[in-house]
């Protein structure tokens, strides 16, 4: 008895290195050091992140808005995934198609778009600012389909049965808080209705079981791409100021010669010479070159950027410089099976069924 009760003491007072791996309970990504020390991942909820969703679908918006290469992204997914005759049912009965083809012609319920357009405007808004909302209208002419971005859900609705102006009634939800005009038009005053949840879409990409909003496609690569256009404006303007002709005027007594119209010096320009003042010297300005790291830089860059947004370098860039046919076609395969989930997860499961059973 003496001897086992030694041998469970020696077991729990023994060094941790002589504890075996599967004994010690923790995971390399969950421990500490230098290596992990300012790795400080938030553990809150998915749904908490929208007590505060403006800086970030602001910021995807108007990267998609001024930024060429989220902007070719953007286009890319919707030209892959809807095409330029949208996504449309097959049906058999010719008298079926030919009012339905009539029907989605007229459908938007400003009058403006077909269906087809409507879909690549959905894909388009919910890539961009992670949800999109499709309200029902019903006129004289039949239903129509008014499309309404994540701005127009009345966040401010909040009580015991309403989170970010969407009302529940257990898991389910009842309806929405919507606001019958844009929330920045100058027209006054605007009022959020409730308008009952079979009357509205709420299309988005849920990321994790429980997700009830939607978060923009871009947000693991808006700072990527943010801080790449900087980068790029930067060298750009170090490029113009190597081209340019400028100089430092150095005076003996350090006053500045430029204050005065008879002693300022000439603007320099290409073939131009000036005469200086006695005792004044130019000194050139040697702007430093982008260096032969520029392009590799801007190319690893890209190619991150288009990891973050599933979608092939050459797609996102244009550069077929270093594709073979081989791996083109390799990522494209790819690409392909990308696109295929965005098509019936997102338009035909949420948005293309709904509509063709509601019709």
């Amino acid at each position: 008895m003496l001897q086992r009760l030694k041998s469970a003491f020696n077991a729990l007072v023994r060094p941790p290195a002589e504890i075996p791996l599967w004994l010690r309970g923790q995971w390399d990504a969950a421990g500490g050091g230098n290596r992990l020390g300012n790795w400080n991942a938030p553990t809150s909820s998915i749904n908490q992140f929208w007590s505060n969703p403006t800086n970030l679908q602001a910021r995807a918006e108007d990267e998609e808005r001024n930024n060429p290469i989220v902007r070719r992204a953007i286009s890319s997914l919707c030209a892959a995934a809807i095409g330029a005759g949208g996504i449309i049912p097959q049906l058999k009965d010719k008298a079926i198609k030919a009012k339905w083809d009539t029907w989605s012609d007229t459908c938007d319920a400003e009058g403006r778009l077909d269906l087809a357009q409507m879909q690549d405007q959905i894909l388009r808004t919910v890539a961009v600012s992670g949800e999109v909302f499709v309200r029902f209208v019903y006129t004289r002419q039949g239903m129509k389909l008014l499309i309404l971005g994540p701005v127009f859900l009345d966040r401010a609705r909040v009580d015991n049965e309403t989170n970010q102006g969407i009302k529940y009634d257990g898991l389910s939800r009842v309806g929405y808080w919507i606001f019958e005009r844009h929330p920045a038009s100058l027209m006054t005053p605007i009022q959020s209705v409730f308008v009952p949840a079979d009357q509205v879409l709420h299309i988005f990409r849920p990321h994790v079981p429980g997700a009830q909003r939607g978060i923009s496609w871009l947000a693991c690569v808006l700072m990527d791409t943010f801080e790449l256009k900087q980068y790029l404006e930067a060298s750009l303007v170090r490029a113009k100021l190597s081209a340019l002709f400028a100089g430092f005027v150095r005076t003996q007594d350090g006053s500045n010669p430029l204050a005065s119209a008879q002693t300022a010096v000439p603007t320099l320009e290409p073939g131009t010479m000036g005469r200086l003042q006695p005792g004044e010297e130019v000194e050139f300005t040697t702007p430093p070159d982008v260096g032969p790291t520029f392009d590799p830089f801007v190319r690893t860059y890209l190619r991150r950027i288009a990891a973050g947004l599933n979608l092939p370098y050459e797609i996102l860039t244009g550069d077929l410089s270093a594709v073979t046919f081989a791996s083109g076609r390799l990522g494209l395969l790819e690409w392909r099976r990308h696109i295929e989930a965005v098509q019936h997860n997102i338009m035909v499961a949420q948005f293309c069924r709904p509509i063709f059973q509601r019709w």
